[in-house]
This record gives C-alpha cells, structure tokens and sequence, in this order.
C-alpha cells in the first residue's frame, strides 16, 4: 500500500497558515501602486446644492485598483457610495438613502479633494460636486 501524501497535516498546519498570514501582511503594504491613495479614511467637506455637506471616505488599494467607499451627508441628502478607483478616477454606483435610489457615479481624485459626478452617461445632465479635505 502507498502512502498517501497529506501536506496539511495537523502537524504542518498552524505553520503553513502562518506563513500565508506573513506573505499577506507583508504584500499589503505595496499594493495599489504609487499614484493611487493609500489605505485609510479621511473626512471632506463640499457643497450640495448650496446646501454644506461633509463626506467620510475610505480606501483600500488592492492589486489592480483601490476601492473607494463612503458616505456623504447634509441636512437633507444621506448618500452612501463604493467605486473602483484606476489611478486618479474610476466609476462606482452611489445609493440616496433617502430616496432608497442607486444611480451611477464617476469619481476623479484632485490634490485636496475628489469630485463626484451623477450619471456620468445619463439620463439627464450629469452634475459635478467637488469635496475638499478636512
């Protein structure tokens, strides 16, 4: 009779996980590229319709891109939003919880901020919103 080869063995197996475990921590750091944003959240502030709105946003560089999630609220929207950023801008979907509505959004990443656009290919007239950093 062979003996049947079993490379997680109980024996070899708390090792093998910690080194998969090191090999993640480890590639974590250089993932995303240079000119993407780094891992982290940070705060905005922008103007919605004359209407002063602040936006809590949070990246996660992974290896092709880096997604962007977040939430933007004022004193009559509440929008929440996740988008795939390549570079400096990239396209996401962003949900008016108030409304319970998903529409399309493109963002483009500035020096000190972003801007949103709504329904970047339609219908209607897409509009712009720029957020500054905090």
């Amino acid at each position: 009779m062979t003996a049947i080869f079993h490379p997680f063995t109980r024996r070899a197996l708390l090792p093998a996980a910690l080194i998969v475990l090191a090999a993640a921590v480890s590639g974590c750091a250089s993932r995303g590229g240079t000119d993407g944003p780094r891992a982290g959240t940070a705060e905005y502030v922008g103007d919605l319709h004359g209407i002063q709105a602040r936006a809590k946003v949070s990246f996660e560089p992974l290896r092709e891109y880096t997604l962007m999630a977040g939430e933007i609220r004022s004193r009559v929207a509440r929008y929440s939003f996740t988008a795939d950023i390549v570079g400096t801008s990239g396209y996401g979907e962003m949900l008016d919880q108030v409304r319970n509505q998903r529409f399309k959004v493109k963002i483009d990443l500035t020096q000190d901020g972003f801007t949103v656009t709504s329904n970047p290919f339609g219908p209607g007239t897409p509009s712009t919103y720029h957020f500054t950093k905090q």
